[in-house]
């Protein structure tokens, strides 16, 4: 019998293979948790930051609803002594969610599903149960995973304060309706509004993660164990266990009363024949099946009730319009408030090209949403004399503080204050030491502001009333451009 000639290379090289497949496998495990080390504090700082603004504005909004209603009792009763019962034991169910928030239950899942929120827990699930992380960046992660428990915590209180404020709205309502209490009740709603409002704010910070989150999951879901953890152990994967689950292998399917995809399926084929359920043969075997057609039918409602609520301006699931015009700006943080821009102006022209030209950045806050109060400050950059001299120079400064009111539409009456230092230098030091040269603008004029995209463009026609006495003399009219950041 003929041997096949064997190489000699043939067991070197797969033992080779043997001993680095491991080693590939840990490296690639090790680079991903590596790096997801590393956003780890980041993305933790950034929560817990939002852990304390939320302690801080639920006990406020708790304490001014107390208030109210004390209020409330105050001037109804003395309309009508028996409602008093309207308000008993509402102080004490107040000061309960006040302790509810001072320790927020831990393991209560919110109403509703944040896919956010849910992915950063399974991640920080998997990251704790990970054999390569040290124990430094392992106490990084038990650290994000107990503030986001915490802000679970937080969000399931802000619900039963809302459950519980809505509950009184209603009780309240016919009441202060019945006494000509409307002023009273117009107060009071707009409180419920204004809290609900916040919470939907909070939660919808989970829909728009930054780049920094959305990076790490990205990375870790290239992982194959880490996909079959998050299919195991997810929230979404809890309340809809997958076909193959089971109370044998997986104890999270195993939940009371709530049937698998499986168990679903064989009632459908016992009552409905297995004519009648979906079958994984393509369009065609989909088209022949009305219980597919339904489902289809359905989803296509579903869809379409969707886009109502989103054009309604928020995904609550129980959505009252309010019968006042809202402030939208009310809800929002200082920071969320604030504006800031470029201004670019041209402070004298020639055939081609500008021979001064303003280049400057502006902060503004947003009063409302009709008004706006800002600072700016601007360079005057030279250019010299275009085509024969052209050279670039220092030409001035200008500071001010400006203001903003909605006229109609797109259309804002603009106005300002602003010192100017209107002679050449060469270091900053001259614009302390010569103090006399700043000259005084007052502008008043129109500005159209054009949203394109997530900024703000906008054009300003200005007219400054000071300018004869300006030297030298500049121009009555002001043209402006600017974009916000």
């Amino acid at each position: 019998m003929k041997q096949v000639p064997v190489n000699k290379k043939l067991p070197f090289i797969l033992l080779l293979l043997v001993l680095s497949a491991p080693l590939l496998s840990r490296a690639q495990v090790d680079s991903v948790l590596n790096f997801s080390g590393k956003a780890i504090l980041s993305i933790d700082k950034k929560y817990d930051a939002l852990n304390d603004r939320m302690d801080k504005q639920l006990a406020k909004a708790l304490s001014r609803f107390a208030k109210q209603e004390k209020k409330l009792q105050k001037k109804l009763v003395a309309k009508d002594s028996s409602a008093v019962a309207l308000f008993a034991g509402t102080q004490e169910q107040y000061n309960k969610l006040q302790q509810q928030l001072k320790n927020p239950l831990q393991g209560k899942r919110i109403a509703n599903y944040i896919p956010g929120l849910d992915s950063l827990q399974t991640a920080s699930k998997f990251l704790e149960q990970s054999v390569v992380l040290n124990s430094n960046k392992l106490g990084e992660v038990k650290q994000l995973s107990g503030d986001l428990q915490k802000l679970e915590g937080n969000l399931y209180s802000a619900e039963q304060i809302e459950a519980f404020i809505k509950q009184r709205k209603e009780l309240l309502t016919s009441q202060l309706e019945k006494y000509g209490m409307t002023k009273e009740l117009t107060n009071f709603k707009k409180e419920v509004y204004y809290y609900r409002q916040q919470i939907e704010e909070y939660k919808n910070i989970f829909h728009d993660q930054k780049m920094l989150e959305e990076k790490a999951l990205a990375t870790l879901r290239q992982l194959p164990s880490f996909q079959s953890f998050m299919q195991k152990n997810s929230y979404l994967a809890q309340l809809f266990p997958s076909a193959g689950a089971s109370a044998a292998s997986d104890p999270i399917a195993a939940i009371a009363g709530l049937q698998t995809r499986a168990s679903v399926q064989s009632i459908l084929q016992e009552r409905l024949g297995a004519t009648a359920l979906p079958t994984p043969s393509g369009a065609a075997g989909a088209a022949a099946n009305p219980l597919d057609q339904s489902m289809q039918a359905a989803q296509q409602q579903l869809n379409t009730l969707k886009d109502k609520v989103n054009k309604l301006g928020g995904a609550s699931s129980d959505i009252e319009q309010p019968d006042f015009k809202p402030k939208t700006q009310k809800t929002k943080t200082f920071l969320q408030r604030l504006e800031p821009g470029i201004i670019i102006q041209s402070g004298g022209s020639s055939k081609w090209l500008p021979s001064i030209m303003d280049l400057g950045l502006s902060l503004g806050y947003r009063l409302s949403d009709k008004s706006t109060l800002g600072i700016k400050a601007a360079y005057k950059a030279g250019f010299g004399h275009p085509l024969k001299d052209i050279h670039f120079s220092s030409e001035g400064v200008n500071i001010g503080v400006f203001c903003d009111a909605k006229l109609k539409g797109s259309f804002w009456i603009s106005g300002g204050a602003e010192y100017n230092y209107m002679q050449s230098f060469k270091s900053l030091r001259e614009l302390h030491s010569n103090v006399n040269v700043w000259q005084q603008s007052a502008l008043l004029g129109i500005s159209k502001k054009v949203k394109t995209g997530k900024r703000t463009s906008n054009v300003q026609l200005l007219y400054d009333f000071l300018w004869k006495q300006q030297a030298p003399q500049s121009q009555p009219l002001k043209f402006r451009a600017g974009v916000g950041l």
